[in-house]
């Protein structure tokens, strides 16, 4: 359907609903990058003439102001960061030593605007986890409520090694609250602030990754906002995919079917999603399928690879059209201490068209296993090949050494027998 709108400076065209809420969108993602205050100025340069556009956009920011990020920024992080009872910030929803169930909280682990986790302990058996909390005033907010209940339904579908376990569920007081084993360790984000990851690690991540997303998608659940922050790397190497708010289910696994089992967008033309790690889909607000999670996944092995997300710019509208139109930066110059398996996985994750990515997930953990299985067999011929130079160079010393005093000892005979003559 065509409607008549204003575009910037008052000039009067005709565009389709879609690209209206592709507009709304980008400006939306722009306004928040900058100061709250430079917003204003921002919106009568870039709406004039256009107080439909506008008000959508205001709408949209006041919503992101109340809502916030669910995940607090300190979420599952080890002990050496968790509050005291005496450092717990006023104004959460449980104190120290508080009852939620069965669980008795110890300390706060984090907080964010859209909820707080705690560290608590079972009563039951002492076993020690962490409790996130959706607070009772945004358990009042119907979308707030069905994120966190859609969480609660995606996690606790999926049994897997990679993917944090959910233990126990339940409401309190008003509260809902989610229960999960406790992790040490940290964010992916966090390990990647301190720079690009070493081949053989960020392969071995890569493969945890994709394993835990096939476990997830063979159920029909695709997670829509995979990115660093949302996957923690333990004390023991062991990946952990986080924060299934946004995820929504197929009725299908993997990409074969999902055209014909959409995902319905919570709005017609919203964006779900990270700037810098969601897929061309997300970005122009079609519907997505598991596709859309491996393009997310090629953002996140490129980054670890090569040390930056293959499209980050400075802005989130210029980002967002390197999605939709640009190659990946750093891969477009090579690296040649990428192996070229892994490489065309990255590039096949990355692709703008999801019908040339992988029909199914599993079909990366596959290509992963060759890589790392010919990674390992290079590694163990360069191995021999500098085993068998040494022994050959440790010969060929021998043999100079044994070459040395034959001569030496044939010059001893020839002295001896020169003196026998001159006697």
């Amino acid at each position: 359907m065509q409607t008549t709108e204003s575009f910037p400076g008052g000039a009067k065209a005709a565009y389709t609903a879609v690209e209206r809420w592709a507009r709304v969108k980008r400006l939306f993602l722009a306004a928040l990058e900058m100061p709250a205050e430079r917003r204003e100025a921002f919106l009568d340069a870039e709406c004039a003439g256009d107080d439909a556009v506008r008000g959508e956009v205001e709408c949209f920011l006041g919503a992101h102001e109340r809502a916030g990020s669910f995940l607090p920024s300190r979420a599952f992080t080890d002990g050496s960061t968790i509050s005291s009872a005496a450092e717990t910030p006023a104004g959460l929803s449980f104190a120290a030593r508080a009852r939620v169930g069965p669980y008795e909280i110890d300390a706060v682990i984090g907080r964010g605007a859209m909820g707080e986790v705690y560290r608590a302990r079972d009563a039951r058996g002492g076993r020690v986890v962490a409790i996130k909390v959706l607070p009772r005033v945004l358990a009042r907010d119907g979308l707030r409520l069905g994120r966190f209940e859609q969480e609660v339904r995606s996690v606790s579908a999926i049994s897997h090694a990679n993917v944090v376990a959910v233990l126990d569920s339940g409401w309190h007081d008003g509260v809902p609250y989610l229960v999960t084993e406790l992790l040490e360790g940290e964010t992916l984000d966090r390990r990647l602030a301190r720079g690009r990851l070493p081949v053989r690690e960020a392969l071995e991540l890569a493969r945890q990754i994709a394993r835990g997303l096939v476990a997830a998608h063979e159920r029909g659940i695709v997670h829509r906002d995979l990115k660093p922050a949302n996957l923690f790397v333990t004390t023991g190497g062991q990946v952990k995919i986080l924060d299934f708010g946004l995820a929504k289910r197929t009725h299908v696994g993997d990409g074969s079917n999902a055209s014909r089992f959409p995902i319905e967008t919570t709005l017609p033309g919203m964006v779900l999603g990270t700037v810098g790690y969601m897929s061309p889909e997300q970005v122009r607000a079609d519907t997505v399928d598991v596709r859309s999670d491996q393009f997310s996944f090629g953002c996140i092995v490129h980054e670890m690879l090569y040390g930056e997300p293959p499209f980050r710019r400075s802005t989130a509208v210029e980002t967002m059209s390197a999605v939709l139109h640009a190659e990946p930066r750093a891969r477009a110059e090579g690296d040649v201490r990428v192996p070229r398996l892994v490489a065309s996985v990255v590039d096949r994750c990355l692709a703008k068209d999801r019908a040339d990515r992988y029909l199914s997930t599993g079909g990366i953990v596959r290509d992963l296993d060759l890589a790392a299985g010919h990674l390992s067999r290079t590694r163990q011929s360069g191995l021999l090949l500098m085993t068998g130079a040494a022994l050959l160079a440790a010969g060929v010393a021998a043999e100079c050494r044994g070459a040395r005093e034959a001569a030496g000892r044939a010059l001893l005979r020839f002295g001896a027998i020169r003196r026998v003559r001159r006697e």
